[in-house]
């Protein structure tokens, strides 16, 4: 079952590359997706809390024991709870590597081809997050199944035995359609974090960089200029009086004979 919902993503990831341009793919895409992905879970969340109100009015106006099935949706909502969190910590991250890629317009191409590519990039990510847009639809479409059967059920259209039959056949799918979205929100969250920290440690390296070379053209211009005052001075006193530069160089000499005790 997982390697099939691999081979589904990894299709949704190549149809979408199909769609999209290569210099579409950045790190502002897989912003704009990890939001659909959470306006997704919110939905799914708020359907599960609709379920679990029509299972509470069963359990009252029906007699009938349904705490197995309402205990199920609100695991499903407790992991799409989890998910959500996970990707809005995730899209924070995204914002912040995001930044740090449109500060650094002199090394952008390679801050984004190292957030991107590898094996934790986001590219792997975005595979990630088709993969959660595919359990999330098939969760919504069991969910809106439940939230219809229950529906049925307290308009008289189904027996007892019935709803209970195809509560047993859909629940179950929901919870687990459910616990693949938690799951790959970790796993994209982990993606995410791996991605802005190569790209912190390249911008880190490269300030550092930079500064050593600041600091070394600071300390040549400073011997340049010390080395153009020195002509400058030996040039004006090559054209005074002799007796002057002798003077001076008496002064000079005194001065240099004193400097190692001041």
């Amino acid at each position: 079952m997982t390697g099939i919902i691999v081979l589904i993503a990894s299709l949704s990831l190549l149809s979408l590359s199909t769609l999209v341009s290569a210099d579409e793919l950045d790190v502002k895409y897989c912003i704009n997706l990890c939001h659909t992905v959470q306006e997704d879970v919110k939905k799914c969340s708020d359907m599960c809390s609709n379920v679990i109100s029509l299972l509470d009015k069963i359990s009252a106006s029906r007699r009938v024991d349904v705490s197995h099935e309402i205990h199920d949706i609100k695991l499903c909502k407790r992991y799409l709870s989890e998910s959500y969190k996970v990707l809005d910590w995730s899209h924070s991250r995204l914002e912040e590597l995001d930044g740090i890629i449109d500060k650094y317009d002199s090394i952008r191409e390679m801050l984004l081809v190292e957030a991107m590519d590898g094996e934790n990039g986001l590219l792997s990510g975005l595979s990630l997050l088709e993969d959660m847009r595919w359990n999330l639809q098939e969760l919504f479409g069991k969910l809106s199944r439940l939230e219809a059967i229950c529906r049925d059920f307290l308009e008289g259209k189904l027996g007892e035995d019935e709803f209970m039959r195809k509560m047993d056949e859909a629940v179950p799918d929901a919870v687990g359609y459910a616990r693949s979205v938690r799951d790959s929100s970790y796993h994209f969250g982990s993606v995410v974090n791996a991605s802005l920290c190569r790209v912190k440690e390249i911008v880190e390296a490269w300030e550092e960089k930079r500064s050593k070379e600041e600091e070394i053209k600071r300390t040549e211009a400073s011997r340049f200029k010390k080395a153009l005052m020195a002509l400058v001075a030996a040039l004006i006193l090559s054209l005074l009086p002799g007796w002057i530069q002798q003077y001076i160089s008496a002064i000079i000499g005194l001065m240099t004979a004193l400097m190692p005790f001041l």
